[in-house]
C-alpha cells in the first residue's frame, strides 16, 4: 500500500519498485511464517533520501467520527459505508507511519484475521436479540 499518490516521475517509479522489489527477494529467500503478508510502504522522497528500512507494526488512525452511510450499488442492492475523517494517527512507537514519516521504508508482517477476540464473548449475549429482530 503506498500512502502518497503516483507522481508519473520516473525517479518515483524507481523509488516505489527499488525498496519492495528488495523486500520480494529476500522474502522468496527467508520466507514468511504461514500466513503472512507484508504491508510495505515507501515514503514520498528521492532514494537517497530515504534513511534506511524498518520492521513495523500498524499504526492506528484516529477519527472524528465513525458515519455510517446508507448506499445503493449499480446492481440496486443496499450497503453501508462505514468511514470518518481522519484526523490523527494514535502516538505509538515503531508504526509504520512513524517510519514513513521519518524517512523510513516501513515493512509490516501482517495477517488477515481482524478478529477482535476479547470482544466475542460481549457481542455474543447479542445474538438472541438479533435472532429475534429478523423473526
Amino acid at each position: 500500500m503506498l500512502r502518497y499518490p503516483y507522481t508519473g516521475t520516473i525517479q518515483r517509479a524507481r523509488r516505489i519498485s527499488t525498496a519492495p522489489a528488495a523486500v520480494a527477494t529476500i522474502t522468496g529467500k527467508e520466507g514468511l511464517p504461514k500466513d503472512t503478508l507484508l504491508n510495505v510502504n515507501v515514503p514520498n522522497l528521492p532514494i537517497v533520501a530515504m534513511g534506511g528500512v524498518r520492521i513495523t507494526c500498524l499504526g492506528k488512525r484516529i477519527f472524528d467520527s465513525n458515519t455510517i452511510i446508507k448506499k445503493t450499488d449499480p446492481r440496486g442492492k443496499e450497503y453501508y459505508w462505514i468511514g470518518g475523517s481522519r484526523v490523527n494517527w494514535e502516538p505509538r512507537k515503531d508504526t509504520d507511519q512513524e517510519a514513513v514519516e521519518q524517512g523510513l521504508v516501513s515493512v509490516t508482517p501482517i495477517h488477515l484475521d481482524l478478529t477482535n477476540y476479547s470482544a466475542l464473548g460481549h457481542l455474543r449475549s447479542w445474538e438472541n436479540l438479533l435472532t429475534r429482530r429478523r423473526r
